[in-house]
């Protein structure tokens, strides 16, 4: 099966123009400088032929259009020009943004579900970002959600990351930044697999992204829940900072940092403190481990 990328360029004249070319379903992802990717076609001939014509404008009537996934983003910022920049970005990367400006219209939003990642400002009219958190963890959601926020202290980025969110991005901040962060959460806010992972009497179903212990249903973040996933797969096993880092963060973050840290301690505190348990150990200089024993 041959792919064909096409994108819609703007020549120097003003003009746009239909352009084609092999390429893969990676390259055609790509929202190259002023290119805006259109869609894929496919075609079952083992060659290609390239019908452009002189002036290089691409025909293809014997290709079959094929639609992409786009992911699904719900942004909930109160201040307009943020919001309508917000909007511009995510659809200009091929996402599908909605945008509410009240917590509570946004949490209502995420509550009917359909989105792939959250976008939350910290404080927002009616419900602040942690508060629309922490109902939606409390009902089961687990999409992966990201705040924005103007707080840059320790004890905020716990009190957020507490409150369900997956990671933090400080005002004022880059868009590539941002958007390169939302990818990596819908890479890890997807399935890791179908076996439900256990331990004692704590079990991990990875396909329904859901935790319980002694039968109580247990609300993580995306990260804890790829965490926990993790060291349960390693079988007691020490998983080192560098995996964890490698596997949960795709390498996004500083090893020297704090932050996989905060995200045991807050792991811990949902899944061993309530149970009067201690199955997570902390192995000096290398990583961490999983102890059935101790659960």
């Amino acid at each position: 099966m041959k792919m064909l990328c096409c994108w819609q360029e703007v020549s120097a004249s003003g003009f746009f123009a239909w352009r084609g070319r092999p390429a893969s379903a990676t390259a055609c992802r790509r929202n190259e400088s002023a290119l805006r990717i259109t869609t894929i076609f496919t075609r079952s001939d083992s060659s290609y032929a390239d019908t452009r014509s002189s002036n290089g404008t691409f025909t293809a009537p014997s290709w079959t259009p094929v639609t992409l996934a786009r992911m699904r983003v719900l942004v909930a910022e109160d201040e307009p020009r943020l919001a309508a920049l917000l909007e511009q970005a995510l659809a200009e990367a091929g996402w599908l943004p909605t945008v509410h400006h009240d917590g509570h219209v946004a949490l209502a939003a995420a509550r009917r579900g359909g989105f792939d990642v959250l976008l939350l400002d910290w404080m927002l009219p009616g419900l602040e970002g942690p508060q629309i958190l922490r109902a939606l963890r409390a009902d089961g959601h687990t999409t992966p959600a990201l705040v924005l926020t103007a707080r840059s202290e320790l004890r905020d980025r716990v009190d957020g990351l507490d409150a369900g969110a997956d990671d933090y991005l400080a005002k004022p901040f880059e868009l590539d930044e941002l958007l390169a962060r939302l990818r990596a959460l819908h890479r890890r806010g997807r399935s890791t697999g179908l076996v439900a992972l256990r331990a004692g009497d704590l079990v991990l179903d990875p396909a329904a992204r859901r935790v319980s212990r002694a039968h109580v249903p247990v609300a993580l973040s995306a990260r804890e829940f790829d965490i926990l996933a993790l060291l349960l797969r390693r079988g007691g096993s020490v998983v080192s900072r560098f995996t964890i880092l490698d596997e949960v963060w795709d390498g996004d973050t500083d090893l020297r940092s704090n932050t996989i840290d905060v995200h045991v301690a807050s792991l811990r505190a949902k899944i061993d403190k309530p149970f009067g348990r201690n199955s997570i150990e902390a192995v000096r200089g290398v990583g961490y481990r999983f102890d059935p024993a101790g659960g």
